[in-house]
C-alpha cells in the first residue's frame, strides 16, 4: 500500500474483533512512530505496549474512553517533560506514523487523547511511569470488520487558501 492510499483510508475505529495482534508487527509500527520528527531532535518519548486485558479496560475507564475495553492492544505515549521541548508534537507526530503503518498492516485504531485528561496522573502510576515520564496519549488498535466508511472530510476548497487568508 502506498502511503498516500493509507493516509486516505485511515480512520478511527472502536470496535475490534478479539484476534491478538503479533509482536512484530506492533514493533513494526512503533519502529515507525520511531522514525517521526520531534523538537530538537530530542526522541524523548517512550512507546508503553498494553496487551493486558485487565489494565486497557482500567485504562479507558480512566480515560472516559470505554470502548478501549475489548481492545487488543493499547500504546501509551510518554514523553520526558524534563528533556522534550515539544512534547505534545512530538507525540503527535509518532501517533500519527503509527495510525498510518495500522492501515498498512490492516488495523484499524484510534487516537485516544490523554495528555490533559484529569486522570492522567493516575494512568502514570498504573503504568508505573518515572516522575519525569508525562503520559501524551494513548492509541487503540486492532483487527476489525470492515463495515462503515471513512466520515465525510471536508472538501480541498474548503480548507486551502493560496497566498493570503
Amino acid at each position: 500500500m502506498k502511503a498516500i492510499e493509507a493516509i486516505k483510508k485511515r480512520r478511527s475505529v472502536r470496535n475490534y474483533l478479539s484476534k491478538g495482534v503479533s509482536e512484530d508487527i506492533i514493533k513494526e509500527i512503533v519502529d515507525c512512530a520511531r522514525m517521526a520528527p520531534t523538537g530538537g531532535n530530542k526522541q524523548s518519548w517512550i512507546f508503553v505496549i498494553l496487551r493486558d486485558e485487565l489494565t486497557i479496560a482500567k485504562l479507558g475507564v480512566a480515560l472516559k474512553n470505554n470502548f478501549l475495553a475489548g481492545t487488543p492492544v493499547c500504546i501509551a505515549v510518554f514523553c520526558n517533560k524534563e528533556e522534550a521541548e515539544t512534547p505534545l508534537q512530538d507525540a503527535s507526530a509518532a501517533m500519527q506514523n503509527m495510525m498510518i503503518a495500522a492501515v498498512e498492516k490492516g488495523l484499524g485504531s484510534c487516537w485516544v487523547r490523554a495528555y490533559d485528561n484529569k486522570n492522567r496522573k493516575w494512568v502514570e502510576d498504573l503504568l508505573k511511569a518515572p516522575r519525569e515520564m508525562q503520559l501524551m496519549t494513548v492509541l487503540a488498535m486492532g483487527y476489525h470488520e470492515e463495515k462503515s466508511s471513512i466520515p465525510r472530510k471536508k472538501e480541498l476548497k474548503e480548507i486551502i487558501r493560496w497566498d493570503s487568508f
